[in-house]
């Protein structure tokens, strides 16, 4: 399985020309020389974080983790949208058999408490 990152200032230029996805397909075959066949498999599309929306529950958590010593917006807020991420990723693989792209688009995910959040497996990552 093949992670991909892509910088969302790039992303917003491709909606401007055409397509995103068609985009992005095409940076996956020529920039990134992955072969048409592998392009036929699955390809995953994650755009942002996956953060719940503001809301007093989350709230009300957030602040009971402040209180505790911890940092209460990554259990309230990071932790939860990631986990939604994950999820999402673990559609796409379902067997040893399966093949995919992950294509995850935004810059957080750069940051290194995101990449400190994805699987071992994910780390491996092409940035275009």
């Amino acid at each position: 399985m093949k992670s991909l990152l892509i910088r969302s200032e790039k992303l917003l230029i491709m909606k401007r020309d055409y397509s995103c996805r068609e985009n992005i397909r095409q940076i996956l075959l020529k920039d990134l020389k992955i072969p048409e066949a592998a392009l036929a498999s699955k390809i995953l599309y994650v755009v942002g974080v996956g953060l719940p929306q503001l809301c007093l529950e989350r709230n009300i958590m957030k602040n009971y983790f402040q209180t505790t010593g911890k940092n209460g917006y990554d259990y309230a807020y990071t932790f939860p949208g990631m986990n939604k991420v994950l999820q999402a990723g673990g559609r796409l693989i379902r067997s040893e058999s399966d093949t995919g792209v992950i294509v995850l688009v935004d810059d957080r995910f750069l940051t290194q408490k995101y990449q400190g959040l994805l699987p071992r497996e994910w780390r491996d990552f092409t940035r275009i």
